[in-house]
């Protein structure tokens, strides 16, 4: 309906009405058979919900925690000539964000608690329903990972077409990506991954290491590996001491060929502790899969590479019991 010059009203549809109309169509035909925006996912259950609510609040709170001491940090050093009675005060109200802080962590651990995943998976020595929480709250379905290897692709634990995923390389993934997708645009999805998950997995790791369970013998059996690698490979050089001079190297210790002096054990230690996480990120995904009734495919060094050992749950859980 509308008002004509006359002020008389008219039921005349106008251009706009019509075009509104054809939009309302169009927009029923491609959400036909789709679910609703707002409706949550059949394998998300309330118990998730509630974890992945919670979980966020927390990781909020996480950030707004490093943001505060890093502002307290900068307004030390910016004004040191402040009276210390202030640096005191400036710290207290600090002291006063930790507490909520670790009412908000208590209250978290006690909700993952509840999940019916915690009860095995906290089983592991060093690893915590507070833990499970916050990498739950931040994969969220487990049913949008058909395979493990893109579950760890996510959290920016593995390797893409021969690269690390990592800041370093996002550049170059991308452009193998999108070289891949150039015969069918329509298939092409923009390639990432979640930067917080895996600075979360890289200190779950520091846990479960610190644990001296099984996954710390684990990542010990892995850093001699990866450095026997390396040497057989002759990917390292011993420092002498003229490399030594005017760097950070040692004379007598072995460094990475072409890697900025980097040593071989940190190379060692971080190569052990990504693939500790990897671990971890499977064991997740089968007991999370299992739980949701969705089919579950081994990891990709099972699946093609003839691995055979394939760790399980149970496994570190018996060691864990033991020990």
């Amino acid at each position: 309906m509308e008002l004509n010059d006359a002020n008389v009203v008219t039921d005349r549809p106008t251009t706009q009405h019509k075009l509104a109309g054809h939009r309302l169509e169009e927009q029923e035909i491609k959400s036909a058979g789709q679910k609703p925006y707002m409706e949550a996912p059949e394998t998300v259950t309330p118990e998730d919900i509630k974890l992945m609510y919670a979980g966020g609040m927390v990781d909020d709170l996480l950030k707004q925690r490093v943001r505060s001491s890093n502002k307290l940090y900068g307004f030390q050093k910016a004004y040191g000539h402040v009276h210390p009675y202030t640096c005191e005060e400036l710290e207290k109200q600090r002291d006063e964000f930790l507490e909520g802080f670790a009412k908000a962590k208590t209250r978290l651990t006690r909700i993952a608690s509840q999940h019916p995943m915690a009860q095995r998976l906290c089983g592991i020595k060093g690893f915590t329903a507070y833990q499970l929480a916050l990498v739950m709250a931040k994969v969220k379905d487990i049913a949008r990972f058909d395979t493990p290897s893109k579950l760890v692709i996510y959290a920016g634990c593995g390797s893409k077409y021969g690269l690390f995923v990592c800041k370093r390389n996002l550049n170059a993934i991308r452009k193998i990506h999108a070289e891949q997708y150039t015969g069918d645009p329509d298939a092409y999805r923009p390639f990432g991954y979640n930067t917080a998950l895996q600075q979360r997995l890289y200190i779950i790791t520091d846990s479960l290491i610190r644990a001296k369970g099984w996954f710390y013998e684990f990542y010990q059996r892995q850093r001699e590996r990866i450095e026997e690698k390396a040497k057989n490979e002759d990917r390292v050089f011993i420092a002498t001491a003229e490399d030594a001079k005017g760097t950070k190297m040692k004379a007598g210790e072995y460094y990475m060929k072409g890697r900025n002096t980097q040593s071989l054990r940190a190379w060692s230690n971080s190569g052990a502790r990504w693939r500790v996480a990897r671990t971890l990120l499977h064991l997740i995904y089968k007991e999370w899969r299992d739980y949701k009734g969705l089919y579950c495919r081994n990891p990709y060094p099972i699946e093609y590479l003839g691995h055979s050992q394939l760790i399980t749950l149970d496994d570190v859980l018996a060691r864990d019991e033991k020990k």
